[in-house]
């Protein structure tokens, strides 16, 4: 099972983060994504604990989030992934 957590406002990441990795440590059959809100401070520094870690990819949900997949403020995302090799 892949968990694909996503937060809907700033703030919500870290603690979100954190349930996800607690599940997947509990059921290993549970494989974690992180996620994180594009453009909230200290967006990049969420993403760089998440992603060198067992985090294997990231969740964006561009309708909920209210973000098109070119929006300037997912570059972090997507530096990030490329950086750590995450590509699912």
């Amino acid at each position: 099972m892949v968990a694909l957590p996503y937060v809907h406002k700033p703030g919500l990441a870290r603690a979100l983060n954190d349930f996800t990795l607690e599940v997947s440590r509990r059921h290993p059959e549970v494989l974690p994504c992180c996620t994180v809100f594009p453009g909230e401070e200290g967006a990049e520094d969420i993403l760089e604990q998440a992603l060198s870690g067992p985090f294997r990819g990231v969740k964006i949900h561009s309708h909920v989030m209210k973000i098109a997949p070119d929006d300037p403020r997912l570059d972090a995302v997507w530096r990030a992934s490329a950086r750590w090799r995450k590509r699912w």
